[in-house]
């Protein structure tokens, strides 16, 4: 979930995410849902747990597209990083810096 919502931050200045929380939406019964994870022994938090999750990222979102620029940047395309080095100042939490690194490190 954690991913995703950056991936949305990143490339969409976000504006996918509510509608990705309403999938979270409080419409599944968490007494079965509860029951349906310890049944299945599912490894996924109960849907609202995950919904605050992305809400508290939304809240502070750049150490949390930081933290993941370092994952993702590395695997990015040539292309890719040069879209963030151009337009760093329109992507929220972009690290320009970062991105010239990778690249001048291909080189």
């Amino acid at each position: 979930d954690e991913f995703a919502t950056v991936f949305l931050l990143m490339f969409n200045g976000g504006e996918y995410t509510s509608g990705w929380i309403s999938l979270f939406d409080n419409k599944i019964n968490p007494y079965s849902e509860t029951r349906d994870i310890i049944l299945t022994e599912g490894q996924h938090p109960l849907t609202a747990q995950r919904a605050n999750a992305v809400q508290k990222i939304l809240l502070n979102p750049i150490p949390v597209i930081k933290r993941w620029n370092r994952v993702l940047y590395p695997h990015m395309t040539d292309q890719t990083l040069k879209a963030i080095i151009q337009k760093h100042h329109l992507m929220q939490g972009a690290d320009e810096k970062l991105a010239k690194e990778i690249l001048n490190n291909r080189n």
